[in-house]
């Protein structure tokens, strides 16, 4: 059974619901835009606790709030995708799903009206997973948000020698980011001489790797690859 969500009370009510419900399970939340409201960054941020992974696909292109994309960026298990031309609003976990007109900023609460569809799946299961294979579609035809996007601030490099000494200060050691051995760090070759040779068989640059070759820490949220080895925390320590 579908229920209407006929108000925007009830869709700011039932997706928050939908985010606190996902813990230790999953949580899937499809937006045009990374503009996140107070209320539902407290939330995602109680599911890093649990260690419940959050994928989150936006636009491609647009101007995303760049202090909300670092906050999901920065955490540990979310990994942010871009669609280009996406419209669609969905969020879903492993028992529920929301399509609306409502976005995820709290604008959009305030100001908006709103409407929207609440399908679950002990109610109506076949709904359910209907919605739930669109959201993988999507998720499948989607790229992994890059992080130059990212800009902080539009204000000039600094220039002084200390700036400069921090920029260049880059660790000697690192980690092959397929098996986690330690080894010479080299942003250019982060596999290991006995891993590099298996890669080199298809040498695709985009494989998903599991360590970074940096911290060699497995991180959830970015699984690194031959093209990007770093985590985005070490990314953005040393690289940026």
């Amino acid at each position: 059974m579908v229920k209407l969500l006929d108000t925007t009370a009830k869709i700011t009510s039932e997706i928050q619901e939908l985010i606190r419900g996902s813990k230790e399970e999953k949580l899937l939340l499809i937006t045009p835009y990374v503009q996140i409201a107070n209320q539902f960054k407290l939330d995602i941020q109680d599911l890093v606790n649990f260690r419940t992974p959050i994928t989150v696909i936006v636009r491609e292109g647009e101007n995303h709030n760049p202090q909300d994309v670092s906050f999901l960026q920065e955490m540990t298990g979310v990994t942010l995708w871009t669609l280009p031309n996406l419209h669609a609003k969905c969020y879903l976990n492993h028992k529920s799903a929301i399509i609306c007109s409502m976005n995820l900023y709290a604008y959009s609460q305030v100001n908006n009206t709103e409407i929207g569809v609440l399908v679950t799946k002990e109610d109506d299961p076949e709904l359910f997973m209907q919605i739930d294979e669109m959201a993988k579609r999507i998720h499948r035809e989607s790229h992994e948000y890059e992080f130059e996007i990212v800009k902080k601030s539009e204000k000039p490099k600094s220039t002084s020698a200390k700036s400069a000494q921090k920029k260049n200060v880059m660790p000697e050691k690192g980690y092959c980011i397929r098996c986690g051995k330690e080894m010479p760090f080299n942003s250019d070759k982060p596999l290991c001489e006995k891993c590099y040779p298996v890669w080199a068989k298809y040498s695709d640059k985009k494989y998903a790797e599991k360590f970074c070759h940096i911290c060699g820490e497995d991180v959830p949220s970015h699984k690194s690859s031959y093209e990007k080895p770093v985590c985005y925390p070490c990314f953005k320590k040393y690289l940026k």
